[in-house]
C-alpha cells in the first residue's frame, strides 16, 4: 500500500508540473517570432532608443572575438559596446585592444585591481554601466552570439510591452550527448523554479535574470542601486531581476534559442567546476533549501524509474505514468534549447550526474569556507551577508 501511495503520490506531482510547464511555455514568447520592426529608408538612429552592451571579460581569448564580431554585425542603429577586461591572463586584453581600435563602436575599459567588497564580474558589469547615457543596459556574457535581428527584436518587444527588464534565455550550442542530457534537465528544472507564468504578475514574488541577456532599462537599473547590493552574488543575474521585481519595475522572459547562441559548457568536467560558485549561492547559502533542491531532483526524476523497476500492478502504472511525464518534458526542453530531443532519454541517470555535481559545490564551498572566482577567494561568512 505504501509503495502504491508514493506512486500516485509522484504521479500528482508530475500531473501538477506538467500543467504549469504548460503555462510556464504558453507565457514565454519566442524573440525570433517577435515584430522585426525592419529599418525604414533614411530612418534615422534616434528612431530607436541607445543601447549600450556591456560584457565582462575575464580570459575569454577563445570565444570572444567571435561573440563580439556577432554584436557589430546587429543591424540595430543605436548601439555602442562596452568591455571590460576583468584583470585577464591570456589574450583577452590584446583581443579587446584590437577590437576597440578597428570599431568606433567599442570602448575598452580595464580592471587592474579589485576593490574589496566585490566580485570580479559585478565589479566589471557596474564599471562598464556606471556613465551610460543609452536609455538601455545590455548585459551578456563575453561567449554569447548574437543572430544579426536579436537586439532589434528584444528593443522592440520591450517597448511595445511597456517592459523595464527583459531577460533571453540562449539556445546551447556544442559538447556531447550527456552533457546536452545534463543540460537539457538544468534548463527543465531551471524553468520549473523560476515560474516564468507568474514574472508578470507585479503582485507575485516570482523574478527571474539571465546572464546571456538582461535587457535594463538605464534608470531602473540606477533606482537599484545597479550591482551595488548584489556586488557579492554569483547569481547576480537572477538577483538583478529579482531586485527590479521587487522595487516595482516590469520584466519579462523570452526564449532567445535561434537568435542567441552559447556553448555553456564544453564537457561535463567543465559544468560541474563552472557551476561550483553557483549552487549554494542559489540556495541562498541554506542547508536545508540545498537539501531540499537535493531531494526533489532525486525524487523527480530517479524515484520513478526505481518504481517502474521495482513496484508491481497499479503501483508501477502509476510510476510509470510519472517516469513518462518527466521524460516528455525534459524532451521538449532539450528540442528548444537544444535543438534535439533524444537527449531526453538520459534523464534519470542525468538526474545523478547533476546531483553529484550539486553536492559537490556545495561540499566544496563548505571545505573551503567560500568560493573561488576569477582566482579570487571570497569566505563564506562574507557572501552570506550578501542576501536579498
Amino acid at each position: 500500500m505504501g509503495i502504491m501511495i508514493l506512486g500516485g503520490l509522484l504521479a500528482a506531482v508530475w500531473m501538477y508540473l506538467a500543467i504549469e510547464g504548460w503555462r510556464a511555455q504558453r507565457s514565454v514568447p519566442v524573440l525570433r517570432e517577435q515584430p522585426h520592426r525592419p529599418e525604414a529608408p533614411g530612418e534615422a538612429p534616434a528612431a530607436w532608443p541607445r543601447v549600450r552592451l556591456i560584457a565582462a571579460a575575464r580570459n575569454e581569448a577563445p570565444g570572444l572575438e567571435a561573440a563580439v564580431q556577432s554584436w557589430l554585425a546587429l543591424d540595430y542603429p543605436a548601439l555602442e559596446i562596452v568591455l571590460v577586461n576583468d584583470r585577464s591572463t591570456d589574450q583577452t586584453g590584446a583581443i579587446i585592444e584590437r577590437l576597440a581600435r578597428s570599431s568606433p563602436q567599442v570602448t575598452r575599459l580595464q580592471v587592474t585591481h579589485l576593490p574589496p567588497g566585490w566580485l570580479g564580474k559585478t565589479h566589471a558589469l557596474a564599471l562598464g554601466a556606471a556613465h551610460a547615457t543609452s536609455a538601455w543596459v545590455l548585459f551578456t556574457d563575453a561567449d554569447v552570439r548574437f543572430h544579426p535581428q536579436a537586439l532589434r527584436r528584444a528593443v522592440a518587444y520591450a517597448t511595445e510591452h511597456g517592459c523595464d527588464h527583459v531577460a533571453c534565455l540562449p539556445g546551447g550550442t556544442g559538447g556531447g550527448w550527456w552533457l546536452k542530457s545534463v543540460e537539457a534537465l538544468f534548463v527543465l528544472t531551471f524553468v520549473l523554479w523560476v515560474r516564468p507564468q507568474h514574472v508578470a504578475n507585479p503582485r507575485h514574488p516570482a523574478s527571474v535574470g539571465v546572464g546571456a541577456f538582461n535587457l535594463v532599462r538605464t534608470e531602473a537599473y540606477r533606482a537599484i542601486d545597479g550591482h551595488q547590493r548584489i556586488a557579492l552574488r554569483p547569481d547576480d543575474d537572477l538577483k538583478l531581476g529579482l531586485l527590479l521585481k521587487r522595487h516595482g519595475f516590469r520584466q519579462r522572459l523570452l526564449d532567445g534559442a535561434g537568435l542567441l547562441s552559447v556553448t555553456w559548457y564544453p564537457t561535463l568536467r567543465a559544468m560541474a567546476r563552472g557551476l561550483e560558485k553557483n549552487i549554494f549561492a542559489g540556495c541562498d547559502y541554506r542547508l536545508g533549501r540545498f537539501g531540499f533542491v537535493v531531494l526533489g531532483l532525486l525524487g523527480l526524476f530517479c524515484a520513478p524509474w526505481a518504481g517502474v523497476v521495482l513496484a508491481h500492478g497499479v503501483a508501477r502504472g502509476l510510476f510509470g505514468a510519472a517516469a513518462a511525464i518527466g521524460l516528455v518534458m525534459a524532451g521538449y526542453a532539450a528540442f528548444r534549447f537544444l535543438g534535439t530531443w533524444h537527449v531526453a532519454l538520459g534523464t534519470p541517470v542525468s538526474a545523478l550526474i547533476l546531483a553529484c555535481i550539486y553536492i559537490r559545490s556545495v561540499a566544496l564551498t563548505l571545505r573551503r569556507g567560500g568560493i573561488i572566482w576569477r582566482d579570487s577567494f571570497y569566505p563564506l561568512a562574507q557572501l552570506r551577508r550578501n542576501r536579498v
